[in-house]
């Protein structure tokens, strides 16, 4: 059973300052509270719980070591090292290193297929959305942002209702006929979408939200 953690900070600061007796008092209202109120596992255990490891605990049983790495990986296991020359995972796109020279797989291949460095305002589209998938054949070299971002915009309308030219409406998130739906910019090379009367609908709250808010604070004021 889990508590909140009003729950738990109050029982830590029973535990710690009121005294036993206004304790059992409180586990008797909150007995799922019991394990907050037991010592902190650092101070009942010296070393570290992996085996073979005698370091001192820091937190959650674990020395410092094994602590952030579970923190960081979910597991107190050594992480496996990649063989040299595999190169390495950056935000999800693997990076080599040749001659050098740093550079994304995904780009390295797109410039090798060009024939020449991409242009600077160009983006690798990768078309089943997997990053590390950088054959040619799964490769699109586009011009700007705006167009990377539309075609992710047509890949989820298509997976979505099946229909590429879709799109999908800002307020209510259902996908729709262009003509069914109103478009403007507002700045951006890609277009919003929305329904006529979502828009209204939205447009309305607004302004009963800004009136409100206006209202309470010409009421704080006074």
């Amino acid at each position: 059973m889990t508590i909140s953690m009003t729950t738990y900070l109050l029982a830590r600061r029973l535990r710690d300052n009121l005294g036993q007796n206004t304790q059992t008092m409180f586990l008797s209202c909150y007995p799922q509270a019991v394990d907050y109120t037991r010592p902190h596992l650092s101070t009942i255990m010296a070393n570290c719980s992996v085996d073979g490891c005698s370091s001192k605990v820091v937190g959650r049983g674990l020395c410092d070591t094994h602590y952030r790495r579970f923190m960081r990986h979910g597991t107190t296991a050594a992480p496996k090292r990649a063989p040299p020359g595999a190169g390495y995972i950056f935000r999800g796109y693997r990076i080599h290193e040749i001659n050098g020279i740093r550079k994304f797989d995904h780009v390295r291949n797109a410039e090798t297929a060009l024939g020449r460095e991409l242009p600077p305002a160009a983006i690798v589209h990768h078309v089943n959305e997997n990053k590390l998938d950088n054959a040619n054949t799964n490769l699109v070299i586009c011009p700007d942002q705006a167009y990377h971002k539309l075609l992710h915009i047509r890949t989820d309308a298509l997976n979505a209702c099946g229909n590429a030219n879709w799109r999908r409406c800002k307020y209510c998130k259902q996908y729709d006929d262009p003509v069914n739906l109103l478009l403007w910019k507002n700045g951006r090379r890609v277009p919003h979408a929305a329904h006529a009367a979502c828009s209204k609908q939205a447009s309305t709250s607004f302004r009963h939200g800004a009136k409100k808010r206006r209202s309470e604070s010409t009421g704080a004021l006074l």
